[in-house]
């Protein structure tokens, strides 16, 4: 048997943009959102997975910047 989790969608507004963009999220990410904005974290659950999204683009730029840093430091730049 399968066991379904039932899903929810979020319209996310990204900023200076007029299209808005339906996502769906997981019940636990749902609940994690929310539990977020009601703490008074963010403002919406836009804004929670906007700058979740945010936070994973600045951790790949790290990760391609060290990996440039060890390979100068390495003489091979």
């Amino acid at each position: 048997m399968v066991n379904l989790v039932k899903l929810r969608h979020i319209n996310l507004r990204m900023p200076m943009r007029r299209n808005a963009e339906t996502i769906t999220l997981p019940e636990d990410l749902q609940v994690f959102a929310e539990e977020r904005v009601r703490a008074g974290q963010n403002a919406s659950v836009a804004e929670v997975v906007y700058d979740a999204v945010q936070e994973k683009k600045l951790s790949a730029l790290r990760e391609a910047l060290d990996a440039g840093i060890a390979e100068l430091n390495a003489g091979l730049g």
